[in-house]
């Protein structure tokens, strides 16, 4: 995401300990905590919607880049096997994840 939308790196930019490779392994590891939760995945964003928007001002349409090229990489890694269904599965999912990681803004 850093490399195709440039200007979201900005958000970690004054951050101490930030790594690239970190914030990723956060991120997939919660996503994964959510795929196997999928029924309260607007609860288990509650807090990090409220850090994101509070704390970080991460502009919220930045989750929809994201998660862009999340589903870019899964359809590489799968190609053969990521047909259209597959794909909408993901974007489904991920436009619920990204409604609940947004609920804090105001």
């Amino acid at each position: 995401m850093f490399t195709v939308f440039p200007w979201t790196h900005r958000y970690f930019e004054k951050r101490d300990n930030f790594t690239v490779e970190g914030h990723a392994k956060k991120v997939s590891g919660k996503i994964t905590e959510v795929v196997k939760d999928v029924n309260n995945i607007k609860c288990n964003f509650t807090a990090l919607s409220k850090f994101h928007a509070e704390v970080l001002h991460v502009d919220s349409g930045s989750f929809h880049l994201l998660t862009d090229c999340i589903i870019v990489e899964l359809a590489i890694l799968n190609f053969g096997t990521f047909n259209p269904k597959v794909h909408a599965i993901w974007h489904k999912f991920f436009a619920v994840l990204v409604d609940a990681i947004s609920k804090q803004y105001h």
